[in-house]
């Protein structure tokens, strides 16, 4: 079984974004024709000792109830799950990721302009997701293309592998885009990218453009169904710049793929 063939699994805690998660996985596991897991995590602690920890955890469940409800709603001929774990949310989704398809979770951001929270489950399960995670945000451009952001390393074909069947999977256009900051020849580099892809992108020559590569693909998402990026441009990084800028600041959905294991 190919890894992408596993369930879509969505993460929930009772927030507007991550319900917005759940109906963007019923979605994506309708179209893939897979299992829907909808995972729950629940972190209780002694500050919390003034509740008792069976009404909380009753209240976790009737939270996922809920969550399970409207996906079954949406998507009524696909089988869906619900898990409740005890542990923290970035951690149990991770473990999930191992045997998952894609990973989608809520948009638990700030304002682009505020600090980045450190205890961000988002950040966190984009770095360390063993699958491709799909960070569920409204805007862009529903029916555009699906953009794929590549460059010359090894990851790319993995990128452009999962571009190509998202925008298959929703009958759009896929456009493969490089952005070189300068001095490299467009001609040369877009041959140099073709023969990294191989046939992950077959019959879409990329498109080379120059600028600030996170600013260019944030424009790019802008225009884009929605923006697949691979999660770093080195080994020695879960989580490179680019990909860090990319999620912060897209308008819209965007796929962070790990082009082998972290």
């Amino acid at each position: 079984m190919h890894p992408e063939d596993g369930p879509v699994v969505v993460g929930v805690d009772g927030t507007a974004a991550a319900l917005h998660a759940v109906r963007t996985a019923a979605g994506e596991a309708a179209a893939r024709g897979a299992e829907l897991r909808v995972v729950h995590a629940f972190a209780w602690s002694p500050h919390d000792a003034e509740r008792p920890y069976q009404q909380l955890r009753d209240e976790a469940a009737a939270l996922l109830d809920r969550a399970v409800a409207t996906a079954v709603r949406l998507a009524p001929r696909t089988p869906v799950r619900g898990v409740l774990v005890d542990g923290a949310p970035a951690r149990v989704l991770v473990q999930h990721s191992r045997s998952a398809g894609l990973v989608v979770v809520g948009d638990d951001l700030e304002a682009p302009s505020s600090p980045v929270p450190l205890d961000s489950v988002l950040l966190q399960v984009v770095a360390r997701s063993w699958r491709p995670v799909l960070v569920a945000r409204a805007g862009g451009a529903p029916g555009g293309p699906v953009v794929a952001g590549v460059d010359a390393s090894p990851a790319a074909a993995e990128v452009a592998r999962h571009a190509a069947a998202c925008a298959a999977r929703a009958s759009v256009p896929l456009r493969v885009l490089h952005v070189t900051r300068a001095g490299a020849e467009p001609a040369a580099l877009a041959a140099e990218l073709t023969a990294a892809l191989d046939d992950a992108a077959k019959d879409h020559t990329p498109e080379v453009i120059t600028g600030e590569p996170g600013a260019e693909l944030v424009r790019a998402a802008a225009g884009a169904s929605r923006l697949v990026i691979g999660a770093r441009g080195t080994a020695s990084r879960l989580f490179g710049p680019v990909a860090q800028h990319v999620v912060r600041h897209a308008p819209g959905p965007v796929v962070v793929v790990h082009g082998h294991t972290p």
